[in-house]
C-alpha cells in the first residue's frame, strides 16, 4: 500500500462517540451518501452496495480497531485500499485524521495522481456528513 492522501476535520463529539459510528460498518449509510447497504458476510467482512457507480463496482470491507485508530480494509474488484482514522481528544472534541493508502497496482489504465483530487474532496466530504452525524447524536 502507498500513501495517497490526508484528510483532518475536528468534530464537537467525544472520541467515544466518532469511535462508535466509525467502529460500526453498518453506520456507514449514515455518512457516505454514495452507500446503499451494508450487508454482513462470512468472516466478520462486510459486502458495501453503492447508490452510484464508484471505481469499484463491488467491494468487500474488513475493520479493525487498535485504540486511537480505526482502520478500514477494502478489496475491491478493481482497487484495494485502506483507510486509517486516527482518534485524537481535543478538549470536548475529537480530531479525526483520516489517511488513505492505495494498492500500489493501481487501476489499470488510470493514473492515480489523475483520482487523487477527486478521491480526497469526496472522502472529505464524507467526513464532514461523519461529523454532523457525530455531532447530533443520531442512532443507527
Amino acid at each position: 500500500m502507498q500513501k495517497f492522501f490526508d484528510n483532518t476535520i475536528t468534530i464537537q463529539a467525544n472520541p467515544a462517540a466518532v469511535a462508535d459510528i466509525l467502529a460500526n460498518p453498518q453506520r456507514l449509510v449514515n455518512w457516505d451518501e454514495e452507500i446503499n447497504t451494508v450487508d454482513t458476510t462470512a468472516n466478520h467482512t462486510f459486502a458495501i452496495h453503492r447508490h452510484q457507480d464508484a471505481i469499484n463496482a463491488a467491494e468487500e470491507l474488513t475493520v479493525s480497531n487498535k485504540g486511537d485508530v480505526i482502520s478500514y480494509h477494502v478489496q475491491g474488484d478493481r482497487l484495494n485500499y485502506q483507510v486509517d482514522f486516527m482518534l485524537t481528544e481535543n478538549g470536548d472534541d475529537t480530531v479525526v485524521v483520516q489517511t488513505v493508502a492505495v494498492d500500489s497496482a493501481g487501476v489499470a489504465g488510470v493514473p492515480l495522481k489523475l483520482m487523487r483530487p477527486v478521491a480526497r474532496r469526496g472522502f472529505m466530504q464524507n467526513l464532514r456528513v461523519l461529523a454532523t452525524v457525530a455531532e447530533s447524536g443520531m442512532q443507527l
